[in-house]
């Protein structure tokens, strides 16, 4: 049985249950064959990974400190199954069997031809039971207290539902109680469901931009790089090269550190006139006081505390690169490649920016060799509350012992690169009665500083819908989310992909999204390229023209605005989980106050731009 990496990413992990389609039998996965990933940003794939575990009270075997070297970075080469759950039922008697391991069931039917003792052919049961800690069992099957477990039937009550199932003794006919079971563990009720169930296995991941700018550990802690990132962003290096300024850090420990003892000798009582001869005679780092200039320039147009910094600064380093990729091409780039070869589409092509700005795009740009991590962390069971289930991360490797497994796949795709205008965006949450004061229409640096520092990323959580205590955070994530899911099912018709084989990356703070080819099948077509260099147009006007109505309209719109017939997408391709979409922000609605919320796409709030 062949799986593409991808593929086996997301469904063939450790401790995941599968159809094993070649034996036509069900299956868990114990282990995989792997080797070390290489080629990652690790120091970014550990702060990703530690955000995503604060998010957890509950975890197992995780190391508390969260170091680099703590963890082991691994891609697979084979994975090994077992058959599981361990539960059958003879076609020809009827009767439940359950074997306590894979050593148990070969003993007990191996001399029978792998059959019943009457001569029928054995078939697993599909059910298992599995509780919120992480356990996962064979379906427990009660015996009987006068006649054991010789003759035990599973009678479903004719209810489809497991839980008005009942283990019964055919001998004496007594029912002998529910499926359910305990988890020992836990002291609880588990849960009982078929295998494929999605509360039976939920896998926890993300996918990142793989940039390495900053892929050196020793300057990746330094908090003053995290600033210079942000002073690329801002376009505050002064004409200074970012990587020079990046690599001049790591020489710059021994000149803050004298800059200190100064500080201490003068506290001291050191003479300032003796000490100033001897700082003299030291010799700065490279670019020292250009480095400081901007960093002090940055500390006053934005303030932020660390972890902010490094999370704010990270997301934004992944899109500065993502837009200095090699083989990136803008919008300006397709029009003169249109109109140096004479395309006969040229006229409809220069119009593609124009088309762009009527939904609140400022730039655009295709990729062909983007460069995507997907990296899974653990695993939960159970409801997806955060609060009650239990994140636990996958068994060590033999090979890696003391380390935790993190399993990844570092890919090139292709995507298509939406960048949103600011003011549109500002304005709107004005309109809207969100905010009430916004930096002028020609204040790009305000733009960006407000947007750094307005839009939480942090409170943003997993599953559920951002909390309405940040307005801001919540309606500008809504906007730009809805309007990714909105354009990837609609691209998906366009490059001939479903819809399962686009995937999304948001930069709430830039705003941007990244819509790109997730290469579950591990191939690209190349469609991402041909939609961006001549679809642009048929694009959006399919999208706008769709989103205004949804097949389950008034119901839809009335409540949530977004339904799996309009903008909701599978889990593969969200990176939300279908939380915060809505047509509403898109194309207004009447709210209970009888106010009117205005749509970003409404012709009525680009006429309040002058547009």
């Amino acid at each position: 049985m062949r799986r593409g990496k991808s593929q086996v990413l997301f469904r063939y992990l450790p401790e995941c249950v599968v159809d094993h389609s070649d034996t036509q039998t069900i299956a868990k996965v114990v282990k995989w064959q792997t080797k070390p990933i290489e080629r990652i940003n690790r120091p970014r794939l550990v702060t990703k990974i530690q955000n995503s575990l604060e998010r957890f009270p509950k975890k197992r075997n995780y190391p508390k400190a969260g170091l680099l070297n703590e963890y082991v970075f691994l891609e697979p080469i084979s994975i090994e199954v077992e058959l599981f759950p361990l539960t059958f039922t003879c076609k020809t008697c009827k009767k439940v069997l359950k074997y306590s391991d894979i050593d148990h069931f070969k003993r007990e039917t191996k001399k029978d031809n792998y059959k019943c003792k009457c001569g029928g052919n054995l078939e697993q049961l599909d059910l298992i039971n599995y509780h919120e800690c992480g356990k996962i069992e064979s379906l427990y099957v009660r015996k009987c207290e006068v006649h054991g477990n010789g003759n035990i039937h599973l009678n479903k009550n004719n209810s489809d539902s497991p839980r008005n199932w009942q283990w019964r003794c055919h001998i004496c006919g007594r029912d002998l109680g529910s499926v359910s079971a305990r988890c020992f563990d836990c002291n609880e009720d588990m849960e009982t469901a078929p295998f494929r169930k999605s509360q039976v296995f939920y896998p926890h991941s993300f996918t990142f931009i793989n940039v390495s700018g900053i892929s050196d550990e020793k300057i990746f802690s330094n908090p003053l790089s995290h600033k210079l990132v942000l002073a690329k962003y801002m376009n505050q290096l002064g004409g200074h090269d970012f990587n020079k300024l990046l690599d001049a850090l790591k020489n710059d420990s021994q000149m803050d550190e004298m800059e200190s003892l100064e500080k201490k000798l003068l506290i001291d009582g050191l003479p300032k006139e003796f000490l100033s001869i001897v700082i003299k005679n030291v010799q700065k780092p490279d670019l020292y006081d250009e480095r400081k200039k901007i960093v002090s320039n940055i500390d006053q147009i934005i303030q932020l505390s660390d972890d902010d910094l490094k999370d704010i600064s990270m997301s934004i380093h992944e899109y500065n690169e993502t837009t200095e990729l090699p083989n990136i091409r803008s919008l300006d780039d397709v029009i003169k490649k249109a109109q140096s070869e004479g395309n006969p589409n040229y006229s409809t092509i220069k119009l593609f920016p124009e088309r762009l700005k009527k939904i609140g795009v400022e730039k655009a740009f295709v990729v062909s060799d983007l460069p995507i991590v997907s990296a899974v962390y653990g695993y939960t069971r159970g409801k997806l509350d955060r609060t009650v289930c239990t994140l636990r991360s996958f068994s060590e490797d033999s090979n890696h012992r003391g380390k935790t497994p993190i399993y990844a796949n570092a890919t090139e795709t292709e995507g298509i690169v939406l960048e949103f205008n600011r003011y549109k965006i500002l304005k709107w949450l004005q309109v809207n009665r969100i905010v009430s004061e916004i930096p002028a229409k020609n204040d790009i640096e305000g733009q960006k500083a407000w947007m750094l520092k307005h839009v939480n990323t942090k409170i943003i959580p997993i599953y559920d819908e951002i909390p309405d205590v940040d307005p801001i955070t919540k309606y500008v994530y809504k906007l730009i989310h809805t309007i990714s899911h909105a354009l990837l099912i609609r691209a998906s018709g366009q490059v001939g992909l479903d819809k399962d084989s686009l995937g999304e990356i948001l930069f709430p703070n830039v705003p941007a999204v990244i819509i790109y080819s997730n290469n579950i099948h591990d191939f690209q077509l190349g469609g991402m390229h041909t939609l961006f260099e001549n679809s642009i147009i048929p694009w959006i006007d399919i999208t706008q023209r769709e989103i205004e109505k949804c097949l389950y309209d008034p119901v839809c719109i009335d409540g949530d605005a977004s339904c799996h017939a309009c903008l909701q997408t599978s889990e593969i391709s969200c990176v939300h989980f279908n939380r915060d979409l809505g047509r509403d922000v898109l194309i207004g609605k009447k709210e209970k106050s009888d106010q009117k919320f205005i749509g970003f796409w409404e012709k009525n709030f680009f006429d309040m731009l002058g547009e």
